[in-house]
């Protein structure tokens, strides 16, 4: 049995969750599976936060053992390289989460996805067109620009914010006839006006009044921002258009000990293996750079860490 694992560079690197993606071989399995037997490829699910089948494999000619659920398991499809499979498991189920789970995405509903020339806004964008939605998205620069040039399907608009002059709502109920979107996937937002961002692409991003005016009646955001703040007309705004907030949290499903078996077994079980199917089929195409050697993951990681790289990295031994 093979698989890549997302959490095996960890004690070796001693680095952040998204240095985690490695392929391995699996030499023994200690406890019998009711799904898995030998031979049988499968990639990295989201972390587990619970010990239960210990898989024994080797790697750098050292011996580990790496316990999982096995419904935190699916089988790899001959047709998808181990690079997709572990570049795309974990946007994978973001977009889900963010798209189905917290906005019910739907044939004839406008999305707004920012960054959509992201890793994730790739597999967002292509998850929400195979939905039968229509999408919107942001480019930052003249790369995402032509990145959207070439990708398909074909983006409804792109709103090119580079020069930090288009008005991201204006532009956006103009698209929509005045009626406003029905869902908005964030990168992140700006909280107050400040003109000492840190970096160019902070100074542009919306400000969180941009995304309540875009916002249609009945609408959905959901957002990354870990430190949103909505002051009391804000709340009014959401509550005269009926629209809601969600928060997108990678780690949610390991949050929850009540809803771990359910979240586990329902989400991760039908949603990974949709994941593997669509990479098969090439609904999804992965934002990937060339597979990377170990010797280079920490300047790799370094990058990662700020911000810098734009395709998804993968480490190869």
């Amino acid at each position: 049995m093979s698989f890549t694992s997302q959490w095996s560079l960890l004690p070796f690197l001693q680095y952040k969750k998204e240095a985690k993606i490695i392929p391995h071989t699996v030499l023994k399995v200690i406890k019998v599976s009711l799904f898995f037997k030998k031979k049988i490829q499968i990639p990295p699910p989201p972390p587990p936060n619970r010990l239960k089948k210990s898989l024994h494999f080797k790697s750098l000619q050292t011996y580990y053992s790496v316990f999982y659920f096995p419904f935190e398991t699916v089988h790899k499809p001959e047709k998808v390289t181990w690079a997709e499979a572990a570049g795309t498991i974990r946007d994978g189920v973001r977009a889900y989460t963010a798209l189905h789970y917290l906005s019910h995405v739907s044939p004839g509903k406008t999305v707004l996805i920012m960054d959509g020339a992201s890793p994730f806004g790739t597999i967002a964008i292509q998850l929400a067109h195979h939905r039968g939605a229509k999408v919107i998205s942001t480019a930052y620069t003249l790369e995402d620009k032509q990145y959207f040039e070439r990708l398909t399907p074909v983006v409804a608009r792109v709103i090119d914010v580079s020069n930090g002059k288009i008005d991201i709502a204006e532009s956006c109920l103009e698209e929509t006839g005045g009626l406003g979107v029905d869902i908005v996937l964030d990168a992140g937002v700006r909280l107050y006006k400040k003109e000492n961002e840190s970096t160019l692409k902070q100074q542009l991003l919306p400000h969180k009044h941009d995304i309540l005016t875009l916002l249609s009646v009945g609408g959905h955001w959901v957002t990354t921002e870990e430190n949103l703040q909505l002051d009391p007309p804000d709340i009014h705004c959401l509550f005269l258009k009926g629209a809601t907030v969600s928060f997108l949290n990678d780690e949610v499903w390991n949050l929850s000990n009540v809803q771990q078996g359910k979240y586990l077994y329902i989400l991760l079980m039908v949603v990974l293996e949709d994941v593997m199917e669509k990479l098969s089929s090439k609904i999804f195409r992965p934002y990937l750079d060339e597979p990377i050697p170990l010797y280079e993951a920490k300047v790799s990681m370094e990058i990662v860490q700020k911000n810098q790289a734009r395709k998804r990295q993968v480490i190869h031994f």
